[in-house]
């Protein structure tokens, strides 16, 4: 089988789950090819997948590039997301391309298009074999808002690869009387790291060692941030380490003693199921989309969930925490192993793929 993946190739951790799809497909006999879109054109090998990269252009010459490099490699299969889906989906139909697959992962809340937008992609979709989502979440508005049948729509959960990450040192003091607290995500109003910082405030006063809050990562939201920190009289309390790389990630996840993940929603989080793999005890907002994989009526799940709009509950949820005399972090790993297990997942895309 001949397989086309359309994706912006990069160093995200999206663009790291689909190259090792690939090379899972690959090393299962089948051939995978990488097309994407970008300022810097030219052609790469990653172990046994080729990437062709062509340069970015206008809307118009873009849909050119793809629907050329569709009838020129002539797969059996294509994969697209975001701004590759449409050109996607409509040079597949054109080509007859067996399966047109896309896979979808952001919520309409995230780009909030306006009416026009939603009309245009209600037909785009009536072209695609199936969409894949990766929450219930995406399914629901698929369905209420994008007006798509519900047997096209197959929801799927991503596995994290962070395990496979080599670990780069960064700089954070640790002493036995502090407690650290990270958060790792861009500075936005979504991601809601707002709510931490308030939650900080309130539990430093009664928690049995002294609170460190590590933000990782950057973006618009900094600013109040860095305001709301001065305003609380928290600025030895929480420290902005900027954006790290994939190894320093490890380091971090391994160095805080609890992460917490805060947003008003997220169609699947990534950061989430990062944090499982490498056992990191975890509070996670209970809008997170890859929660749908999870029984969210069991109890020890229950503990660490929250609502991400109350900052005075979550206080109290890092106060339980920090009190404990030790934390079981078999939990967490049973938890990603349970539900997130690459094998597990693999096997549901490759039903998709040959369906």
């Amino acid at each position: 089988m001949k397989i086309l993946f359309l994706f912006t190739y990069n160093k995200g951790l999206l663009s790291d789950f689909f190259m090792d799809l690939g090379q899972q497909l690959i090393e299962d006999g089948h051939e995978v090819k990488v097309y994407s879109l970008k300022e810097h054109p030219g052609k790469y090998k990653v172990g046994s997948l080729e990437i062709i990269v062509e340069e970015k252009g206008g809307y118009v010459s873009d849909y050119f590039q793809i629907f050329k490099c569709i009838k020129e490699i002539s797969p059996d299969v294509i994969i697209s997301n975001f701004s590759y889906a449409n050109p996607s989906m409509l040079a597949g139909k054109i080509l007859n391309i067996k399966r047109n697959i896309v896979w979808v992962h952001s919520l309409k809340k995230h780009g909030d298009p306006g009416h026009y937008v939603i009309i245009i992609k209600r037909q785009f979709y009536k072209l695609a074999d199936k969409i894949i989502v990766n929450s219930h979440i995406l399914e629901k508005e698929l369905k209420e808002v994008f007006h798509v049948r519900g047997s096209k729509i197959i929801p799927i959960p991503f596995w994290s690869n962070i395990q496979e990450v080599k670990p780069k040192l960064i700089e954070i003091e640790e002493t036995r009387d502090q407690f650290l607290i990270g958060c790792p995500g861009r500075f936005t109003i979504i991601k809601n790291q707002q709510v931490i910082i308030k939650a900080i405030a309130s539990a430093k006063a009664n928690a049995s060692k002294e609170l460190k809050f590590y933000l990782a990562g950057d973006g618009p939201n900094r600013k109040n941030l860095e305001i709301q920190v001065s305003e609380l009289n928290l600025r030895e309390e929480v420290n902005f380490l900027g954006v790290l790389s994939a190894g320093q990630m490890v380091d971090f996840y391994n160095k805080m003693d609890l992460i917490i993940l805060p947003s008003l929603f997220e169609s699947f989080g990534l950061v989430f199921i990062e944090a499982l793999s490498l056992g990191i005890p975890v509070l996670v907002s209970e809008r997170f989309g890859a929660l749908d994989f999870v029984d969210k009526e069991n109890t020890e799940v229950k503990q660490i969930l929250f609502d991400p709009e109350d900052p005075e509950a979550l206080a109290q949820k890092i106060a339980d925490i920090v009190s404990l005399e030790s934390i079981d972090r078999n939990f967490y790993k049973t938890l990603y192993r349970e539900h997130f297990k690459k094998e597990k997942i693999y096997r549901e895309v490759l039903e998709v793929l040959i369906e």
